[in-house]
């Protein structure tokens, strides 16, 4: 839970800059959007989440199996809506871009950043629009003229490095205080029940039930849920 919260705060408002409520005039509270690709995932969810306590609308989210979960999290009656990417990229664009209607896309974080996914984000977004990418692999999909940078939790490290790193800055001046504030803001609202994290699942077999696990995983029959393993449920152990 902490890594994926703090994943998200460090994408929607170390790199991406993006206004809390408290920094924008009523006009700019009205409507804020933003595409968040990959919104059932861990990282994902955690985005939509504080999206929706920062006040920012109308959210445009791209989700497969996972929907259901992030679903009840969005506010339809401010734009808010779920895509589904297994239609296909030229349908995925086309309903981004309904979705969006009149108002330009300036700001987009891209949870997935493989298979394309930052490419069809950058057919929807403006020119100069900023975009934040939790892959470094991903930095390739995307094309010149928008504001490109990568999300990783080291970038609350000023002496942070990435020798490979070629897509803008990998560590936030004041990186500590960051961390401070936006850890004290998640205790915050996690004690309003603001926040909520992917249900757990519990894995039969205890530590014998790992192999099964993270092979779901990497079929990708993981969807909205948390595997946890109990080592006390391992035949066997005394």
């Amino acid at each position: 839970m902490p890594m994926a919260y703090y994943m998200a705060s460090i994408g929607l408002f170390g790199m991406l800059r993006l206004p809390m409520m408290w920094q924008r005039s009523q006009d700019e509270q009205k409507a804020m959007p933003l595409v968040i690709y990959g919104a059932s995932g861990a990282v994902g969810s955690a985005a939509v989440q504080l999206a929706v306590n920062a006040n920012f609308h109308p959210l445009v989210c791209v989700a497969g199996s996972g929907a259901s979960a992030i679903q009840p999290l969005l506010n339809s009656s401010k734009g808010d809506v779920v895509l589904d990417y297994r239609e296909g990229a030229e349908k995925l664009v086309e309903n981004m871009k309904a979705a969006l209607g009149e108002q330009e896309l300036h700001y987009a974080f891209d949870c997935v950043s493989e298979h394309g996914s930052s490419a069809n984000i950058c057919r929807v977004l403006r020119k100069g629009g900023h975009i934040s990418l939790v892959l470094p692999s991903g930095v390739k999909d995307v094309p010149p003229g928008f504001d490109v940078n990568t999300t990783m939790a080291g970038n609350l490290w000023a002496g942070f490095k990435n020798k490979s790193d070629t897509h803008g800055a990998m560590g936030l001046a004041g990186g500590k205080e960051f961390g401070y504030c936006y850890s004290r803001l998640l205790g915050h609202w996690f004690s309003e029940d603001k926040l909520r994290v992917h249900s757990p699942e519990i894995i039969e077999g205890g530590l014998l039930g790992i192999e099964k696990a993270l092979k779901n995983l990497r079929e990708g029959k993981n969807h909205g849920v948390k595997y946890v393993v109990r080592v006390r449920d391992t035949p066997g152990l005394e």
